[in-house]
C-alpha cells in the first residue's frame, strides 16, 4: 500500500432483533484502503443501547440494516416532525434519555 493512501475504518450493522435483540444485533468493522475493503472483526451487541453507544463513540462512518421505521407520532411528539431535529435530539440525549 502506498504510504499516502489513507486507511478508513468503516462499520456496518445488521439489526435482526425484534422485541428481544439479544444476540441479533451484529456489527462488522473493517478497513477501507483505496478500493480494497477488509473485514477485521464481527461481533454482537447485547442491546440497542450498546449499538447506540458504539455508533456515537466510533467517529467513523456506519452502514445500517434494520427492519423498522420511526413511528410518525414519535416524530411529532418528540422532535416536531423534523428528521433533522430527530437526529439532533438523538445526539443530544444521554444514553439513559435515549433509552
Amino acid at each position: 500500500m502506498n504510504e499516502l493512501e489513507q486507511v478508513l475504518t468503516v462499520y456496518g450493522c445488521d439489526f435482526s432483533g425484534a422485541k428481544n435483540p439479544e444476540g441479533k444485533i451484529l456489527i462488522a468493522s473493517g478497513s477501507l484502503a483505496g478500493s480494497s475493503f477488509t473485514v477485521n472483526q464481527v461481533y454482537s451487541c447485547e442491546d440497542r443501547l450498546d449499538l447506540y453507544h458504539n455508533i456515537q463513540t466510533s467517529g467513523a462512518p456506519w452502514g445500517m440494516d434494520f427492519p423498522f421505521s420511526i413511528p410518525k407520532y414519535y416524530l411529532e411528539s418528540q422532535y416536531a416532525s423534523s428528521w433533522d431535529r430527530f437526529i439532533q435530539g438523538a445526539y443530544e440525549d444521554t444514553r439513559e434519555q435515549f433509552k
